[in-house]
């Protein structure tokens, strides 16, 4: 039996990281894609930072492996 009020979801992920000709890396997806549509809000800086610190802490905490 299905719920009709559970919305069907693509399996395919919308997120796409592209890398740009100058080494910088662009992040796009789908806005209505309910894994990613928690960034639609935040402004490009500040995810610019969330994913940079948490490069950095993934870095340090993986460094003597």
């Amino acid at each position: 039996m299905s719920n009709p009020k559970v919305e069907k979801v693509s399996s395919e992920d919308s997120l796409q990281v592209i890398e740009n000709d100058d080494g910088t890396f662009t992040l796009e997806w789908d806005p209505n894609d309910p894994r990613w549509s928690m960034f639609n809000d935040i402004p490009e800086e500040e995810l610019s930072a969330m994913i940079t610190n948490g490069l950095k802490d993934y870095l340090e905490a993986t460094e003597d492996e």
